[in-house]
């Protein structure tokens, strides 16, 4: 039976930021998920085409797509939505989860909270990896603590970022193939892609040796 590996995101596109390494994790045998939390309705705009446009992405990446319809532009971590999230959690028992950097727009920031909380209530915490990636083109203090080499997947996140065509003016959109590659070269590879994580994932407190963290570190 395979791993579950979750992708918490606030928007549709938002899963960009780390499609590369997902991509990796799912050649490597996990099985992964998306929870976005809302159908991206608000201020980005092409709100119809959104969730279709996302359905492309996770059958490119090999993704089960959950949506939660919260309101976008009006997110918030409130009871409800962290326990119907860690519902989840403890259906799946993921093995990591992945979500936006804590100090990032409102959305992205209650995404984090959300994905956080509900990771406590679900008894997961200290058990789950949890690694943070910046969705935003603004730095918002985001530290890498790795870097991962996506350069081999490179083909199926151009082909991730083509499936938005409602976000074609959007500068994240416009820009995120750009950055990896950027990145990439800083790193001397051919793209890359950069995470946090709150507690490193390579120590005692998981009884184990992580699993995602162990292939992050071959690639």
């Amino acid at each position: 039976m395979k791993q579950n590996v979750i992708y918490v995101g606030a928007h549709p596109d938002d899963i960009l930021s780390v499609a590369g390494t997902l991509c990796l994790l799912s050649e490597a045998g996990f099985q992964l998920h998306e929870f976005c939390l809302t159908r991206g309705e608000g201020i980005a705009g092409g709100g119809a085409e959104r969730p279709a446009e996302e359905e492309r992405v996770c059958e490119i990446l090999g993704a089960k797509l959950s949506f939660f319809d919260q309101p976008d532009g009006a997110l918030y971590a409130d009871k409800a939505i962290c326990a119907r999230v860690a519902g989840e959690f403890k259906r799946l028992e993921p093995v990591a989860v992945f979500t936006t950097w804590a100090l990032e727009k409102p959305d992205h920031a209650a995404t984090y909270q959300i994905t956080h909380k509900a990771l406590s209530l679900a008894g997961l915490f200290w058990t789950t990896e949890l690694y943070m990636a910046k969705v935003d083109i603004q730095n918002y203090a985001f530290r890498p603590d790795t870097h991962v080499n996506v350069g081999s997947v490179m083909g199926k996140i151009e082909a991730v970022a083509a499936c938005y065509d409602s976000q074609s003016k959007n500068p994240y959109v416009q820009n995120a193939l750009r950055r990896k590659k950027d990145l990439g070269i800083s790193l001397f590879v051919e793209a890359a892609e950069p995470l946090m994580y709150g507690m490193d994932p390579i120590n005692k407190r998981f009884g184990r040796e992580s699993e995602v963290g162990r292939i992050l570190r071959k690639c």
